[in-house]
């Protein structure tokens, strides 16, 4: 792997064409020419694969792009591999013909309307960097390879040295125009290593009009209750930097309805994660609340040694915003169910959260009912998925449990009586299970698993004591059998 010097086949190019040992900015066209075909070649014949992306940054995706807060960036290594996400840019559409090489991004959203004028100057200057700038305005990063019409300047020279879009053109292929850009229009830069050498670059906005970024810290828009994280989420006008986020919650403070202190116990940057540093809102977790009531919450510097800052650092030091905050709902479906197949009967189970949407699962298939309860019919494991309040609060609860049937759950429950006068209601004995029913002189009533209605051989056993016999095998496989006296009563 090459490091630090003069990229080997450029120097050698350089040297035969008759460049100077610092290969400075000005070539014949014939040089030039040499200099294309050479970094075509090198590209054809896959020889420029990207590094390995040993050391992914997240700005190495357009997503996480690096958010343009001063004038000028000293990068002092290059990045190397082309990051979490591949591809991002499509040669076929874009002047950048070998796609991402050991890159980065920027973003900036204009403050004017002006002109864009930026110069990346390698720190070694034999090393090849090529660039290319979108207009993200009312669209996703994705859409920079399948879209043509986003990439507004691109520079894929294989000219070393500085490259830009700086109006410094004249007998210079490794630079372009300088941009004209319009007030509130998103841009996108990436800058490329196409040398693949471990030496950094210097990036320069500072001869450009349009202003790239403020200096004024985020605003607070709105706030709504949020039940998963069981808080108030906050939500902002701009982008806030994860980094700023203490996960202890002492960036932020609430107080309740009567103006009392509320403990904050917790914050987290919702979609904050190892490759996505930004995030729109954030949750702030406070301790449990036993009534509805309006929570009202503050900023102040925490534990990090900071408040809450936007993507350019710009730190709030004030906030003001309130939430209607109730109760914690808990769906609890209950302990796991075993039942005994005597005279079976499944309870319904509730998900004991109301005014809300449910989605019930049979063994992870889902089921047609939609409603608060639902009555199992058959054995299985049984979950219930509710979104409650989904227009506002964002808010996700489940529970699951287990239904087993065994005859081993009837040794304690065996019914031991029952009257059968044909009211509907106990009227059989032993439904649904491998019964023998004799009476004290050990006369066999009725043989079966249909359940005992108190006849024998179509007329009614008198009142009295009988004896019913089960024989099943216990889940260990051991044959037991339950002999115990059972009352007739009418």
């Amino acid at each position: 792997m090459l490091k630090n010097t003069l990229y080997p086949w450029m120097t050698g190019l350089a040297l035969m064409l008759g460049l100077s040992g610092t290969l400075s900015a000005q070539y014949t066209p014939a040089q030039v020419q040499a200099l294309e075909q050479a970094k075509r070649a090198k590209l054809q014949a896959g020889q420029n694969t990207p590094k390995s992306d040993k050391n992914i940054q997240p700005e190495q995706d357009c997503p996480d792009a690096i958010t343009i807060c001063q004038d000028v960036y000293v990068q002092t290594f290059s990045y190397s591999g082309t990051g979490y996400i591949p591809n991002e840019i499509n040669p076929a559409i874009s002047c950048l013909d070998g796609g991402e090489q050991n890159d980065v991004w920027y973003i900036f959203t204009a403050l004017n309307s002006g002109i864009l004028n930026f110069t990346i100057t390698p720190l070694n200057p034999a090393d090849d960097y090529d660039w290319a700038v979108f207009d993200l305005t009312g669209h996703s990063c994705p859409e920079i390879y399948v879209d043509p019409s986003l990439q507004v300047a691109c520079n894929f020279s294989a000219i070393p040295g500085p490259t830009g879009a700086n109006n410094d053109t004249t007998g210079h292929a490794q630079n372009e125009l300088a941009i004209p850009v319009t007030a509130g229009h998103t841009f996108v830069i990436n800058v490329s290593n196409f040398s693949a050498t471990q030496s950094g670059y210097t990036l320069d906005f500072s001869a450009g009009t349009v202003e790239l970024y403020d200096t004024i810290p985020p605003v607070a828009d709105s706030a709504a209750y949020v039940c998963n994280n069981y808080g108030v989420r906050i939500y902002f006008n701009e982008l806030i930097s994860c980094g700023t986020i203490a996960a202890d919650g002492s960036d932020f403070f609430a107080t309740n309805s009567a103006g009392s202190p509320v403990a904050v116990i917790g914050a987290v940057g919702v979609e904050c994660s190892p490759s996505h540093k930004y995030t729109n809102y954030i949750d702030v977790m406070i301790a449990g609340q036993t009534q509805n009531e309006t929570i009202t919450v503050g900023v102040k510097e925490g534990s990090d040694g900071n408040s809450i800052g936007d993507k350019c650092l710009n730190m709030m030091t004030s906030m003001s915003i309130s939430a209607l905050v109730g109760p914690q709902p808990v769906v609890n479906l209950g302990e796991d169910l075993k039942l005994c197949p005597v005279d079976l009967y499944y309870p319904v189970l509730d998900a004991g959260v109301s005014d809300a949407v449910y989605s019930w699962y049979h063994n992870g298939v889902s089921l047609p009912d939609s409603t608060q309860s639902y009555q199992p019919s058959s054995p299985g494991q049984y979950s219930v998925i509710v979104f409650r309040d989904i227009t506002s609060d964002p808010c996700v609860l489940s529970d699951t449990l287990n239904v087993d049937i065994a005859m081993d759950y009837c040794i304690d429950n065996m019914p031991n009586a029952f009257s059968p006068n044909g009211d509907g209601y106990n009227d059989i004995l032993l439904n649904g299970v491998d019964v023998a029913i004799v009476n004290r002189w050990g006369q066999t009533m009725f043989v079966g698993n249909t359940g005992w209605d108190g006849t024998v051989n179509g007329e009614n056993a008198s009142n009295g004591t009988y004896y019913a016999i089960v024989k099943f095998y216990n889940s260990g496989g051991e044959l037991i059998t339950l002999k115990y006296p059972v009352t007739l009563v009418r």
